[in-house]
């Protein structure tokens, strides 16, 4: 079974990964040094085929893994409780809006886009991974 504790945990770590790209951003506008590390990676990162494909990987098991959380929900739906079902609404538009955030912001309306995209896909990624291991605990 999944510890509690374990599941707060992991909870808290993806409300402060997709919240921390606010901060960053605003830095980017605040702070000249910040931007310019921050342009840095990302052209640098930018340059490497390998770190984009790295990304869309991820976001591509992500889905996978949401897919798979969608599909443990529809076959268990009779032993789900609210939880269970908020955490699949929630593994569904985390993952929606990961996607959003790397089609979306990939074209250079915000700064930190390389730094966000990883945040928010590893969020859903988190985020499936804990859907997916309370869908598969009976109660």
């Amino acid at each position: 079974t999944m510890n509690k504790k374990l599941y707060y945990l992991i909870s808290i770590l993806e409300v402060l990964l997709i919240a921390a790209v606010y901060p960053m951003q605003r830095l980017c506008i605040k702070k000249l040094g910040f931007l310019r590390w921050v342009n840095y990676y990302n052209n640098k990162w930018n340059k490497n085929s390998a770190v984009r494909m790295a990304l869309m990987i991820a976001f591509l098991s992500a889905a996978i893994l949401m897919v798979i959380a969608v599909f443990l929900y529809v076959k268990r739906h009779k032993d789900c409780n609210r939880i269970k079902i908020l955490d699949v609404l929630i593994c569904v538009f985390l993952t929606i809006g990961a996607f959003l955030f790397v089609i979306i912001f990939d074209t250079g309306t915000i700064t930190v886009k390389y730094f966000g995209a990883i945040f928010y896909v590893t969020a859903a990624f988190l985020q499936n991974i804990k859907t997916i291991c309370s869908l598969k605990v009976k109660k």
